[in-house]
């Protein structure tokens, strides 16, 4: 049987470095302890947008004929929701809560991240920063 494995000699070694051991696991808890206190919070805030069909479609007289029921570019929301056009509106709605640095489109931009949700209809717009009441209000 010289296939066996004997572990006494590890548990020996263990036991006689449990200092170093306790002292280094004590430093890491430290350190990351005052690393988390560091660190500046970041809140994310979510929006669920829900795409609908019209309630009602414009008929102007019976002899025209209305084209058939056409299929929603569901894939094309997400990227619409991020787009310049779109960010600039919100930017200006929101310009009184804004940081200085948010004045700047493209650094707005890197704050939100949109994705179709389960159903290709719903689109989730997330955005991030510093303050939890701005990051809200600029998501809704």
């Amino acid at each position: 049987m010289e296939d066996e494995i004997d572990l006494s000699k590890y548990l020996h070694v263990l036991l006689r470095h449990w200092k170093l051991i306790a002292g280094l696991a004590l430093i890491s808890a430290v350190v990351a302890l005052v690393v988390s206190f560091l660190m500046t919070p970041s809140y994310e805030a979510t929006a669920l947008i829900a795409i609908t069909r019209p309630q009602f479609q414009l008929q102007f007289d019976s002899r025209i004929p209305t084209l058939p029921e056409q299929q929603q570019p569901y894939k094309a929301f997400p990227e619409l929701a991020l787009s310049d056009g779109l960010l600039k509106q919100v930017m200006t709605t929101v310009g009184t809560q804004l940081k200085p640095e948010d004045h700047d489109l493209t650094t707005f931009q890197k704050r939100f991240s949109a994705e179709a949700g389960a159903d290709p209809s719903l689109v989730r717009l997330s955005v991030t920063g510093t303050d939890p009441q701005r990051v809200q209000t600029i998501a809704n």
